[in-house]
C-alpha cells in the first residue's frame, strides 16, 4: 500500500497488520505540486516505532540529487 500526503500515524498501520499482516506499506514523499513520489521508505513492524519520533521518507533513488 502506497502512502504519501498525508502523516503516517502508525497505531493505525499495527492494527491494520493484525487483520493483514502480509501488506506491504511504502511511506513516499514528494514535491507538494504533483503526486509523484520521490523518495520511498518501506514501513516494517521493525521501524515502525521509528515514526512516532520522526518522518522517515528514505533516500533518493540512484542517479539523482
Amino acid at each position: 500500500m502506497l502512502l504519501g500526503g498525508e502523516p503516517l500515524k502508525p497505531q493505525d498501520i499495527a492494527k491494520y497488520w493484525q487483520l493483514n499482516p502480509n501488506t506491504v506499506f511504502v511511506n513516499h514523499y514528494g514535491p507538494t505540486e504533483t503526486t509523484i513520489g520521490v523518495i520511498t521508505h518501506r514501513v516494517t513492524p521493525e521501524n515502525l516505532p521509528e515514526y512516532n519520533h520522526s518522518v522517515i521518507i528514505g533516500k533518493p533513488i540512484d542517479n539523482t540529487e
